[in-house]
């Protein structure tokens, strides 16, 4: 993330923020109706996978139905299309390998046959599929305060970042829009010191 500040070295900080910013459980999006008179509520149950198998998830179903029926299908959609025919399943337990980190919605159609009566009721719950990339991108932002009397041009920079929570901020490099400080004009870290060149108006940017 890539952010732009400019300011005055001498007089007053003038400050600008324009940023634009980028875990697992599954929620309750959508249920249907049922299409008979027997009793019948589908609902089920995702679990992330341990590590080592990234995307993926059990799933286990949570019907509920009338105790004088037979649920006799479970029928899977996993909004995942570039996983082909593994996209759709059946059974009440199912395993699946999302094809990438995003927003899945996943749906269950649970069957119930009474007599000669059957009736269906469906379930979808969004599931957020992480699979080791970060899907917040960093914000980052930063402080400068300019140096007591006796170190002219000199100003202090603190950076901050805020980002994916299953992610680390690993690095902060600065530009201090000042070439004529050779090296110096550049560097690492959340907290920097910089010298400038003379007065001025400067563009210091922070990308983390």
């Amino acid at each position: 993330m890539h952010r732009k500040y400019s300011f005055g070295v001498i007089g007053l900080l003038l400050m600008v923020f324009t940023f634009s910013s980028l875990s697992t459980n599954a929620q309750t999006s959508f249920s249907s109706d049922t299409n008979c008179a027997a009793t019948l509520s589908a609902n089920f149950q995702a679990f992330e996978l341990l590590e080592g198998a990234p995307c993926g998830y059990n799933f286990f179903q949570d019907v509920s139905g009338d105790p004088g029926c037979t649920i006799t299908n479970y029928s899977w959609n996993f909004g995942d299309p570039a996983s082909g025919s593994a996209n759709t399943g059946t059974g009440g337990f199912i395993q699946h390998f999302f094809t990438g980190s995003g927003v899945y919605e996943v749906c269950l159609i649970a069957e119930q046959t009474c007599g000669t009566s059957v009736c269906y009721d469906t379930i979808c719950q969004t599931i957020t599929v992480n699979c080791g990339g970060c899907l917040v991108e960093p914000t980052a932002s930063f402080q400068a305060f300019e140096l007591l009397e006796g170190a002219p041009c000199g100003y202090n920079f603190f950076g901050n970042a805020t980002g994916d929570t299953n992610c680390t901020i690993t690095n902060y490099l600065w530009n201090f829009g000042d070439p004529a400080s050779g090296s110096a004009n550049t560097g690492t870290g959340t907290f920097i010191q910089h010298f400038f060149t003379g007065s001025g108006t400067y563009e210091v940017c922070l990308v983390v």
